[in-house]
């Protein structure tokens, strides 16, 4: 009798305990596959692809400076914009040819890729990351020959998704030098000690991130750039400069983003098109049924019902016009559970009438491993509601 007592109160406090948390990071390469599953279920439906590159800096600071930097401020622009994941850095980049030599490759240790090959992985790269069910996809790049390759993926992607929920957003803001360049000349730097490569801008950004990336005694004017691999003074950096640089070019990159993201569910302008698209929540009682429409603008990632199991059995589309038809009332009111996200809520309510009309469907019996979700598609005035869901017995939602 005791043996028992013993093993149920362990199972009970087993079966209390919390669940883990998950880690600290938004790295997605330090979780594991089933974190990040949980991680976009959660909310976390933007991932940012920095792309940085391995070239020469001079005799003064490493070959992988663009990866320092890129990987420390996408974490920053991450953690900032809150609901982002980060994907590991992809360190080749065009860089120049290989044969002949031309570019940075002509320096020891450069690694260059031609600039196809660099446009599909960013491809590939981002048509992994709507496979695993992310929602806005965010390219930056630390090197200015990224910059192009990066929109045209974006571009793109864009028009062949138009469909989707899901947009490729690339963040020019994130490698404009122009302010920052203005501002070390408002603090008496000159432009030729500034420079163009590896001069005060990138020195005094890694040596404010990862000094060790420095070589504090080979610090020196730049000379001629087909000798050293430098231009402007790199001696005139400093920690100061780079911390202000970095916060610039993270704040910029933010702003961009947050501004992007809002704008992606608005039609093109004067096309009198839209296509935005929504997640909705559903809950099925026995004496109605309500739909809950985020009224957020640019739609959100949505969230679980918690009243529906994750097997769902029937999947039901209809236009707004035939559920006017049919007696549909619409409101706007809080749901049970109060707001999602913050945003007010929609109730759609269907009378206990229109349960004939539901009962005459056939019900699949198949598991379906889905998020009991509702899909709103809004497209030039024609709106369509989508409602996933499992009814309370076979063939009837009574």
């Amino acid at each position: 009798m005791n043996r028992f007592i013993v093993c149920t109160a362990f199972c009970l406090l087993a079966s209390s305990a919390p669940a883990a948390e998950l880690p600290d990071t938004v790295f997605i390469e330090e979780l594991t596959w089933t974190e990040v599953r949980d991680a976009i279920k959660a909310g976390k439906t933007t991932v940012i692809f920095p792309t940085g590159g391995t070239e020469q800096n001079g005799a003064h600071m490493v070959l992988g400076k663009h990866n320092f930097i890129v990987k420390h401020a996408a974490e920053q622009i991450a953690r900032r914009l809150g609901n982002a994941l980060v994907a590991p850095v992809l360190a080749y980049v065009p860089e120049g040819s290989i044969d002949p030599p031309s570019g940075h490759m002509r320096y020891s240790g450069t690694i260059s890729l031609p600039d196809d090959v660099f446009t599909k992985v960013t491809e590939y790269a981002a048509r992994s990351f709507r496979a695993s069910g992310f929602k806005d996809i965010v390219l930056i790049g630390d090197s200015g020959g990224n910059q192009k390759a990066l929109q045209a993926v974006a571009s793109s992607l864009n028009k062949q998704w138009m469909k989707s929920s899901v947009r490729v957003h690339f963040v020019s803001e994130y490698y404009n030098e122009k302010p920052f360049r203005e501002w070390l000349q408002s603090q008496g730097e000159k432009p030729a000690d500034i420079g163009t490569h590896a001069g005060i801008i990138d020195t005094s950004q890694l040596m404010a991130m990862n000094p060790n990336g420095i070589r504090s005694d080979k610090l020196a004017a730049g000379g001629d750039r087909n000798v050293t691999g430098a231009t402007g003074n790199p001696a005139r950096a400093s920690v100061a400069y780079g911390k202000k640089g970095l916060e610039m070019k993270i704040d910029g990159a933010v702003a961009q983003i947050r501004k992007s993201i809002a704008a992606k569910g608005a039609p093109p302008s004067g096309s009198g098109f839209s296509d935005r698209r929504y997640t909705i929540n559903a809950v099925m009682s026995p004496s109605s049924m309500f739909l809950y429409q985020s009224k957020a603008i640019g739609g959100f990632s949505g969230v679980p019902s918690r009243l529906l199991p994750e097997r769902i059995a029937c999947a039901i589309s209809a236009s707004v016009q035939l559920f006017r038809l049919l007696g549909v009332r619409l409101r706007d009111s809080e749901t049970p559970h109060g707001p999602v996200n913050g945003a007010p809520m929609r109730v759609m309510s269907m009378p206990l009438s229109l349960y004939g009309v539901w009962q005459s469907m056939q019900w699949p019996s198949g598991p379906a491993r889905y998020a009991p979700y509702l899909t709103l598609s809004v497209r030039g005035g024609a709106t369509t509601f989508c409602l996933i869901g499992r009814p309370y017995a076979r063939g009837s939602l009574m």
